[in-house]
Parts: structure tokens; C-alpha cells; sequence
């Protein structure tokens, strides 16, 4: 009997122990399944500041002296968060009529230098976001330094507009070693004393130097916005080191990005363009720890270092062509783009709409593309644009008000009044034919041709627009309209001179099926050249009735067909194949032996 009692109750026992150690382990995996919700929750404190006192807003620290001095309301913001902490940066502009005072090297070095600064970080550990739109601006009349970062901080910054802050007029290093008494060198960001700092969607402009990291720094510059400063656009110097990803160095002074004296730089899917000196420069070969799938063009003292072979270059994925931005302002690309699904192929950097990685900063994963749409196909922009798909960018759309997506708010950026259709050539049920986006009648003219008259003064490109010219014809008419003191130069050939008339036209040779590129530029009385302007001309397949895949296949019979049963007379018509003014059997037998080949 005892021994029947010992195993029921070791048995018992056994089933306990089996339920409770269940028990323990489900508590202990919804603990973790919660824990780091929890323990972020707990960490992560966020600070807010507004440029104003507004009580709609709830703000840890506002502008009480807007417009004058806003900008001290992030300072002490800064100052105030602990580490680990989220300092979240309203909309709107800031601004500092008083600075403050950072040490350039050390504070108990004797020799430190002094700077004056808008923010002054010292050992702290924090991320800065801003809102969309932004803007910490300079003052000319008290000229100061935007962002001084040093001694072991650890920074994020993201979707700050920093614009402005320049040197003072007269000589710095008079005053460089005066603490009642510093001066500004007029940085956008400095880093330095073994400091970390990441920053991504940024805009820097108009500053004496847009990014410095030195003295044992580490960074990584994500698709950040680096334009018009007066010296260099970004530098890494005195053995730091940095991912430069994405980004675009535009009309900077000096270089557009510099990895100098010891520094040791990856360097990605950049865009670097117009600057005054080098595009992309370092002091050595060592200092690219790699050098991969950028683009660096119209730079004033040439686009890569002499050291760099043009083999070298090719073969690690960079080019030397222009990006084709929409314009100064706006850094989309346009649709024909070499920088268009050229950057790193590795699939991390894809864009957000998962494609290969977009050169420039509406590139990757950081990319600030509006609804994920990271090609311009989703935008009307310029007028005559052809899109993938064969929409054409109307007039009337580019007229009305566009979102942020570069869109018209009718949806899709179409006129839905108008009755469009999408493939040149696709027809209909009452024979209406697809020409040029518009549903006609009867017969098809398959050309685009586009004109416009070009501003007067500066030196323009060529007037027509950059697009593709589909047509059944061995050559192709092109025309548009010039200033008085220039002439048109189509691949480097003259074909209209200065004193020739204000209207030029050229005829393009097809001397092959597929799709012929021509460069067409101005020039004027001082021989200089504009850029080019990239046309593009496809010649289709002769029976390829759609003009849409170079091939004949059984969509291209159905059209032929109903070509032929209306008879057409007069004119080019989509089934007048050998163009004798009307459709019958002769064209047939030209359909059959085209379709023959394919099929």
C-alpha cells in the first residue's frame, strides 16, 4: 500500500513539476515578448521644442523671444535631455540673435580655439528630429557656426534644414583664441574629439563649410542635401572615417566631398555636380576604403582624383554623365536619368519601392520618396515627358496645383476630362485608334514632335524637349526654335548656324531598327556649349502595329485587320505599310512575311 502511495505520489509530483516549469516558461516568454516594449518605454525620453509659444502645442520648451531668439529654445532642450533621449524639433524657422560658445579642440588645452555656435553639444548621447520644414537659418548680422558636436557624443540628426551660417567678414584667427571674444568659421555641422554622429535627410546650403567630421570621428550621411556652401561641401579629415550613401554635393566652392589626412571613407550611390573644384576627391587611394556607384560630373576641376583611371572607375560602377535633375531646386530625376537603378545592385540599398537603388538622395532606403514613388514616372512635371507605361505629361496638369508627390489632385496625375488612352496604336470597339495619348479617329501619324521658346540672356539648351519620338519612317523630322546668337549642334555636328533663323529643324537618320539616341546642344558666339539634351527615337518593327514590344504577334494582327477592312486612302495610315495611300493586298503580304519572322 505505502508503495502504491509513493509512485501516485511521485507521479503527482512529477505532473506538478511538469506544469509549473510550463507555467514559469510561458510567464517568462510573455515577460520577454513585453520586455522591450517596456524597457524602450522606460529609456526613451522625448523632449519638444516649438519656435513659439503656442498652447495647442505641447511643448517642453518653446520660442517665448520669437522671432528674435527662438533658438535657444533647442539649446536648452539639448541641455536638459538625458541621454538616450528623443529631442523632437517643431516646424518652423529658428533663429539666434546671441550664440553660444564651444571650444574647437579642448577645453584645458591653452591653445584651444573658440567658435561661435547656434548649438553646442558636449558628451551627450541624443537623437534630433526635426519636422518637415524645418530650418535653422544664419544671422548675417551676428555670423556663427550652426552645430558644433564634440567629446565622445553620440548624435543622430535627421530632416534638419541647416542654411546660412557663415564666417566673419574680417580675419578669424584675430580672435580665433579669445573666449569673451571667438569667432565663426561658419560650419553647418563640425564634429569632433572621437564623437559619432549619423545624419540623414538633411539640407545644408549656403554655409561657409556644410559637413566637417574630424579628430577620431565616425559618421554615416544618408541622403543628405549638400549645396551651394561657400568652401566644401563635406569633408572627413584627421583620421575619422565615414558611409557617405546617397547623397548630393551641388555648386559647393571648393569640393563637393573630401576624404583627407588619414580618413578612411565608404562612398555610395553619390551624386556630385557643378562644384568648383573636385567632385569627389580624397588625398590617397587609402583613404576609399570603397569608391562605388557614383556619379560625379561638370565639376570645374574635374570630377575624380587624377590617381583614379577611367577603367577603375568604370568597372567599380561610377560615371561621369549628367543626372538630369528637374532643376536647381528640384533633385528628382528625370525619367531618362543615368542615375536611374544605378546604384549599389546589393538588394539593402533598394529604394522603397524595392527597385535597384536610385543614385542621389531619393535613393534607398532613406530615400524621402513621397508614397514610395521613387522615379519621377509618377510625376508630371515637364511637359512632352513620356512615361513607361506611355502616358504623356499634358500642359494642363503641369497648370494645376501640385501635392507632394509631384501630382495634380485629380488621381493619377490625369485630367480625367479628357479622354485618354495609354498605348499608341491599342484601338477600340467604335475603330477609335490610340495617338499620342488621345483617341482619334481612323488614322495614325506615329511622331511626337515638341517645341518651346527658351528664355532670353543665358546661354539655353536646345528646344525641344527631352523624350521618345516613335515612328514607321527611316527618318525623322525634328524642329524647334532658338535664340538669335546661338547655333544647334546634334552629336557634335553643326547643323544650324548663330546668324541662322530663330526656327531650326533637322532630319534624323534611322539607319537602324531599335531605338537611336541623339545629342542635341546650343552654342553660342564665345564657342561655349550648353549641356545636352538626350532624344530619343525608336523606329518600330514594320508590321508591329503597337509599336510596343519590336516584335509581330497576334495583337498586331487584330489591328492590321481592322486597318485593312476600313480601306484606307490618303494619308499614312497604321496599315498602309508600304505607304501607297491605301490598304490592300500588297500590305497583306507584307503583314504575312513580317508575322512569319516571329512566329
Amino acid at each position: 500500500m505505502k508503495k502504491k502511495l509513493k509512485v501516485i505520489f511521485l507521479i503527482f509530483l512529477v505532473f506538478f513539476l511538469l506544469a509549473l516549469s510550463l507555467g514559469i516558461s510561458s510567464l517568462l516568454r510573455e515577460q520577454q515578448d513585453q520586455s522591450p516594449e517596456k524597457s524602450e518605454a522606460s529609456a526613451t525620453n522625448t523632449v519638444v521644442v516649438c519656435p513659439a509659444s503656442d498652447p495647442n502645442n505641447d511643448c517642453d520648451f518653446d520660442g517665448a523671444d520669437y522671432p528674435n531668439d527662438n533658438g535657444k529654445a533647442i539649446q536648452l532642450a539639448i541641455d536638459s535631455a538625458e541621454n538616450g533621449s528623443i529631442v523632437l524639433i517643431k516646424q518652423g524657422e529658428y533663429r539666434r540673435s546671441n550664440f553660444e560658445v564651444s571650444s574647437y579642440i579642448n577645453d584645458d588645452d591653452p591653445n584651444t580655439r573658440y567658435e561661435k555656435t547656434f548649438l553646442h553639444i558636449k558628451q551627450k548621447q541624443l537623437n534630433i528630429k526635426a519636422e518637415d520644414d524645418t530650418i535653422l537659418s544664419g544671422n548675417t548680422s551676428n555670423p556663427m557656426s550652426a552645430i558644433i558636436i564634440k567629446q565622445n557624443s553620440n548624435i543622430e540628426i535627421s530632416n534638419l534644414k541647416i542654411i546660412g551660417f557663415k564666417k566673419d567678414a574680417d580675419n578669424p584667427e584675430e580672435c580665433r583664441y579669445n573666449q569673451e571674444n571667438p569667432c565663426s568659421w561658419g560650419d553647418g555641422i563640425y564634429v569632433s574629439g572621437e564623437s559619432i554622429v549619423d545624419l540623414y535627410n538633411m539640407e545644408l546650403s549656403e554655409n561657409n563649410r556644410g559637413i566637417v567630421i574630424t579628430q577620431e570621428s565616425t559618421t554615416k550621411m544618408y541622403n543628405n542635401q549638400i549645396t551651394k556652401n561657400r568652401a566644401r561641401g563635406a569633408t572627413i579629415g584627421t583620421d575619422s572615417s565615414g558611409s557617405i550613401i546617397n547623397n548630393i554635393f551641388y555648386r559647393n566652392g571648393h569640393q563637393g566631398f573630401d576624404c583627407s589626412k588619414n580618413a578612411r571613407c565608404v562612398v555610395k550611390n553619390n551624386i556630385s555636380l557643378n562644384n568648383k573644384e573636385v567632385g569627389i576627391i580624397a588625398k590617397g587611394e587609402e583613404n576609399f576604403v570603397e569608391l562605388k556607384y557614383n556619379l560625379s560630373y561638370g565639376n570645374e576641376s574635374g570630377d575624380w582624383n587624377d590617381f583614379l583611371t577611367k577603367d577603375d572607375l568604370t568597372a567599380w560602377g561610377n560615371k561621369s554623365l549628367d543626372p538630369q535633375f528637374i532643376n536647381e531646386t528640384d533633385f528628382h530625376l528625370k525619367l531618362n536619368s543615368p542615375a536611374i537603378d544605378a546604384g549599389d545592385p546589393d538588394s539593402k540599398y533598394n529604394d522603397l519601392d524595392g527597385t535597384r537603388n536610385d543614385m542621389g538622395i531619393y535613393g534607398g532606403q532613406f530615400g524621402r520618396c513621397p508614397r514610395g514613388q521613387c522615379k519621377l514616372e509618377s510625376k508630371c512635371y515637364e511637359q512632352g515627358t513620356v512615361f513607361s507605361e506611355g502616358r504623356i505629361c499634358w500642359e494642363e496638369e503641369i497648370k494645376q496645383p501640385r501635392d507632394e508627390a509631384g501630382c495634380t489632385q485629380v488621381e493619377g496625375c490625369w485630367d480625367s476630362s479628357v479622354d485618354r488612352c495609354f498605348f499608341s496604336g491599342t484601338t477600340r470597339s467604335d475603330d477609335k485608334i490610340c495617338q499620342n495619348s488621345v483617341w482619334i479617329d481612323g488614322t495614325v501619324t506615329p511622331t511626337i514632335t515638341q517645341t518651346s521658346t527658351p528664355q532670353a540672356g543665358d546661354l539655353q539648351k536646345p528646344t525641344v524637349y527631352s523624350y521618345l519620338t516613335t515612328t514607321y519612317e527611316e527618318t525623322q523630322k525634328v524642329s524647334g526654335s532658338k535664340q538669335e546668337e546661338t547655333g544647334i549642334i546634334v552629336d557634335d555636328e553643326l547643323v544650324v548656324d548663330i546668324n541662322g533663323a530663330s526656327s531650326w529643324s533637322h532630319v534624323f537618320s534611322l539607319d537602324n531598327l531599335g531605338l537611336n539616341t541623339f545629342l542635341i546642344k546650343s552654342r553660342n558666339q564665345d564657342l561655349e556649349e550648353s549641356s545636352p539634351l538626350t532624344l530619343e527615337i525608336k523606329r518600330c518593327v514594320l508590321a508591329d502595329m503597337n509599336c510596343e514590344d519590336q516584335r509581330v504577334d497576334i495583337s498586331d494582327l487584330s489591328l492590321f485587320i481592322k486597318s485593312i477592312k476600313s480601306n484606307c486612302k490618303g494619308g499614312l495610315h497604321l496599315g498602309d505599310l508600304n505607304q501607297d495611300g491605301s490598304c490592300d493586298v500588297s500590305d497583306f503580304e507584307l503583314f504575312k512575311e513580317e508575322y512569319l519572322k516571329y512566329n
